[in-house]
């Protein structure tokens, strides 16, 4: 009996010496992996790196103003990525690009369904809704996105539901979401002309020429802020500043952009002001473009 138990005993040894080997033979192929940059995937991990891979290359291909080809890569992923609120969104994305707002709401819908806090989403589709004149529908969706105190850039979002406040002739909440856009960010040009805009229509010129005039000492080569800030100068009769900020702009802008050849007119005109400073001048479009509502 002593035998037999030093023969189980021994057998035993054996076979946790077995196990033992085994074990350090498997931990040392998973160190040779990591040694040499390989890692061993499971199929889920394979799919959401392809996943990734191929919205990564999509988000790429958009942001170079390519959307067709962004929309063959996410046309490829659906159904891996149906779960991936940012698949939705970079969808809707390329849809809005495409001029496809159906579809764009289609999927920027499904966005929010899936993280409702995605703020980025909201606004995204409260401009779907705006380019589907579906006006209640929009609103909502931008105050959803400002509704959340996380967004990181509800400049946007407050500046859209303005724009859309402006277009309804709801001019006092217009103002007060220009307002907002820019205590979000005060060099948010955007709102800046669009606060100036809404200013001039009210008569304060004054006012919207201080906001622009603190809007180019951040952005002093804002092409958009000069020219808005040249003919509020006009508008309070300030030819003389009006003409050296035309000026700029011609020095500034591409030659070939609307800005030049507005600054341009007005440069041809404004030395015949400052001959006959009696003279009424009503401006008259030029080149399609009218200069002031006087």
């Amino acid at each position: 009996m002593p035998q037999i138990g030093r023969l189980f005993a021994g057998g035993q040894n054996r076979i946790a010496c077995i196990w033992h080997g085994v074990f350090l033979g498997l931990f040392g192929l998973s160190l040779a992996f990591s040694f040499s940059g390989c890692t061993v995937l499971t199929p889920r991990a394979q799919m959401d790196q392809e996943v990734r891979a191929r919205m990564d290359l999509a988000s790429s291909y958009s942001a170079n103003e390519q959307p067709r080809l962004a929309l063959r890569q996410l046309q490829a992923l659906q159904g891996p990525a149906d779960n991936h609120p940012d698949y939705h969104f970079l969808y809707g994305l390329t849809w809005s690009k495409l001029q496809r707002h159906e579809q764009a709401c289609e999927h920027f819908r499904k966005a929010v369904s899936l993280r409702p806090e995605f703020a980025q989403a909201w606004n995204n589709l409260g401009q779907s809704y705006a380019a589907l004149d579906q006006a209640e529908k929009a609103e909502q969706a931008f105050r959803q996105a400002l509704d959340i105190p996380t967004y990181l850039t509800p400049e946007f979002a407050a500046y859209n539901l303005s724009r859309l406040y402006k277009d309804q002739g709801q001019t006092e909440e217009a103002k007060g979401l220009a307002r907002q856009s820019l205590d979000a960010n005060p060099e948010f040009v955007p709102a800046m002309i669009l606060f100036s805009e809404l200013l001039t229509a009210d008569n304060r010129i004054q006012e919207a020429v201080d906001i622009v005039s603190r809007g180019l000492q951040a952005q002093p080569n804002d092409v958009r802020l000069m020219q808005d800030l040249a003919e509020n100068l006009l508008r309070l009769g300030r030819q003389k500043q009006a003409r050296q900020w035309f000026e700029r702009i011609a020095k500034t802008a591409d030659p070939q952009s609307e800005a030049a050849q507005v600054a341009a007119d007005y440069l041809e005109l404004l030395p015949q002001w400052e001959l006959w400073p009696s003279l009424e001048w009503t401006p008259t479009p030029c080149f399609g473009h009218k200069p002031l509502d006087l």
